[in-house]
């Protein structure tokens, strides 16, 4: 007796395609590591973070904004675009950050095949987010007061403004804020 059984044949990388972002999780390791090395302060400072966490950061002249690799010692090293305005380098930062705390990238250099590089980077964008801008710590300036204006969360949490929309529409709070920046 044969069986008519078909069977389903997925490589790596059809399932890494079909792969979903963990955006909870990725909130999650951010929300922990602002909790504990970044002391739950605002503005948060990403340097004694990654002080911390002994991965050096280092400007340089860059084609994109940033990347996550390894150094001859087989260290990580974050690099970020030197012309980059500040807001921007400390996303950069954080979102490098995140390839590392959720192990998209290992010691070895090589990217993890286990997700698509478009959910790493809803991932990565997810964990800065709410490194830099703590959804607890948004809600409770929003909530302060009425017709809060974007440029002053964006000033607060030392983001951009367009950093700063992003998160206030993942909080779902658009109600809490003034339109104009």
């Amino acid at each position: 007796m044969s069986s008519s059984r078909a069977k389903i044949v997925m490589n790596d990388d059809v399932i890494s395609t079909l792969a979903e972002p963990r955006i909870a999780l990725a909130r999650g390791k951010a929300k922990e590591i602002w909790e504990t090395l970044g002391e739950s302060k605002i503005p948060v400072r990403l340097q004694p973070i990654i002080t911390a966490l002994g991965i050096p950061t280092r400007a340089d002249h860059l084609e994109i904004d940033g990347v996550c690799q390894t150094d001859q010692r087989g260290q990580f090293l974050i690099m970020y675009q030197e012309d980059a305005p500040v807001v921007r380098q400390r996303f950069t930062v954080a979102h490098e950050l995140a390839h590392i705390a959720l192990e998209h990238v290992s010691l070895d250099g090589s990217a993890s095949s286990h997700w698509s590089h478009k959910a790493q980077e809803a991932e990565a964008n997810a964990f800065a987010n709410e490194l830099l801008m703590p959804t607890m710590d948004l809600k409770t300036f929003l909530k302060k007061k009425d017709d809060k204006r974007l440029i002053e969360v964006a000033r607060r949490y030392w983001v951009s403004t367009a950093a700063a929309s992003v998160a206030i529409l993942h909080n779902k709070l658009l109600n809490k804020i003034k339109i104009a920046v």
